[in-house]
Order: C-alpha cells, then sequence, then structure tokens
C-alpha cells in the first residue's frame, strides 16, 4: 500500500510523460476554461452583493490570492526538486509574473498594478489558454496540469474581480504604462536569454516546445522583437477599446444632460 502511495505522488509530481501530447481544445483543454468563464460570470451575477459585504468580500480576496500564491509557489517547488532548470526557471514572463503580483494586487487594490496586468492578462495570457504549448507532456494525471490551469485561469478571475466588484478601470495612460513596463521587462528577458544558453524567456528567441501561435513569428531577434511589438500594440489596442467606448458613451450622455439642464435654465429664467 505504502509503495503504490509512494508510486503515485512520484508519478503525479514527476516529469512529464514524452509518449503523451496534450491535444487542444479536447475536455482537458476546454473544461478548465470554461470553469473559469463560469466563476467569473457568477463574480459578476452577484458583485453588487459581494461589493456590499465588505467581510465576505474581503474573506474572498484573500481564499483567491492564497490559492494564486500557493499554487505558484508550489511550481518553483517542482522546478527545484523534481526538475530544477534556469533554462525555465527563472519568473521572467508575463504569466509568472502577474501571478506573483496578482495577489497583492486584489489585497491593495493597486491601481497601477492593475493598469500594467490588466493587458498583460487579456492580451499576453490568452495566448496561453488558446495553445498551452507548455503541457505539450502533462495531462491530468500530472500535478503540472492542475498548477498550469488553477494559476492562468486564476489571473483571469482577479483581473475581472476588480472590474466587476472593485470597480477598477483602465484608461489610455493605463495602455501606455502597460507597453512601456512590458518593454522594459523585455530588455530583462533579452538579457537573459543571451546570458543562458538555451534560455528563452518571454518567448524572443523562439517559440515554445509544444504548437503555438508564435511558430508564425521569425527567430532573427530584432525582427522577432518589431513583429511583437506590433502585435501586442495591436492586441493592447483591442483590450483598451470596450473602456474607451464606454469612456465615450459617458461623455456623450453627460453633454446630453448638460444641453438639457441648460435648456432647463433658460426656460426659467
Amino acid at each position: 500500500m505504502l509503495d503504490c502511495t509512494n508510486n503515485f505522488f512520484k508519478n503525479f509530481f514527476g516529469q512529464g510523460e514524452e509518449n503523451y501530447n496534450f491535444t487542444y481544445f479536447s475536455l482537458p483543454h476546454i473544461l478548465p476554461i470554461f470553469i473559469m468563464i463560469l466563476i467569473i460570470f457568477i463574480i459578476y451575477k452577484y458583485r453588487k452583493q459581494i461589493r456590499e459585504n465588505h467581510e465576505f468580500d474581503l474573506k474572498l480576496r484573500l481564499w483567491i490570492s492564497f490559492i494564486i500564491s500557493t499554487v505558484n509557489m508550489s511550481l518553483y517547488w517542482l522546478y527545484v526538486y523534481i526538475d530544477a532548470d534556469i533554462t525555465i526557471s527563472l519568473p521572467i514572463s508575463v504569466c509568472q509574473t502577474v501571478m506573483i503580483f496578482s495577489p497583492f494586487l486584489l489585497l491593495t487594490k493597486n491601481q497601477k498594478l492593475f493598469d500594467i496586468f490588466y493587458f498583460w492578462t487579456l492580451s499576453g495570457s490568452t495566448n496561453a489558454l488558446i495553445t498551452p504549448a507548455i503541457l505539450d507532456n502533462y495531462g491530468p494525471t500530472k500535478y503540472r496540469y492542475y498548477q498550469f490551469w488553477i494559476g492562468h485561469t486564476g489571473i483571469f478571475i482577479v483581473i475581472f474581480y476588480c472590474i466587476f466588484v472593485l470597480q477598477m478601470k483602465v484608461t489610455f495612460k493605463s495602455m501606455i504604462r502597460s507597453i512601456t513596463w512590458l518593454s522594459i521587462f523585455s530588455l530583462l528577458g533579452i538579457y537573459a536569454n543571451s546570458s543562458i544558453k538555451g534560455a528563452n524567456y518571454l518567448f524572443l528567441s523562439g517559440s515554445e516546445a509544444g504548437t503555438s501561435i508564435l511558430d508564425l513569428l521569425p527567430t532573427y531577434l530584432p525582427a522577432r522583437v518589431i513583429i511583437l511589438f506590433i502585435l501586442v500594440s495591436i492586441l493592447f489596442t483591442i483590450a483598451y477599446l470596450p473602456w474607451y467606448l464606454m469612456s465615450k458613451k459617458e461623455r456623450y450622455k453627460e453633454s446630453i444632460d448638460n444641453i438639457s439642464l441648460k435648456g432647463v435654465v433658460t426656460k426659467t429664467q
């Protein structure tokens, strides 16, 4: 019995299986995304009740932060005790950075962090959900599968919790701030890739092991950086578009209200 238990945990927490290929848009792929959407929908539906119940709101934010922090720390435990590889284990990635700091964002309601992470998550981490190439050899029988999905869907839940419950917003300046910090972060990625043989942080040296959208990009660094910057700018603009339209609608409504108010004042006089 003890040997079976030990073998199970060794296999569960162990390295990926070379003969296993993660299939995109299969049940193991779609189910975690569906659960994420369901949780976000529940948060949206009960946003007012959560917001008005301050004690429940705080407990919920603490639990979400605890889960994301624990799952993220467990990844580095795996790196240290199972498969320590400096080419992939440093926290120089969009998703890992958001995972590390999203609990701080959720608990402090820091607007500057939200400005950055809103765009990083919706524009950068979405690729990880659509093409989770890192799971090429990891299925539901491996802990890495659950760690990946809890962590990546968790940061989306944090962002939409900030929007629906905490009523945080982004502006055009937010987009500029996010692009600026991503550019600075990219310099760190380029330095790490040039200093560590085989490293591919921020996917600036090439694509991931599995099939990914990034396979379409050239491997030549200057061309890759330029194309990625253009692509990121487009994705950030798309992510900002709903806020721009809402802001434009609010300004239009305010102008109509002002005109109506002036009309009432004029008639009164």
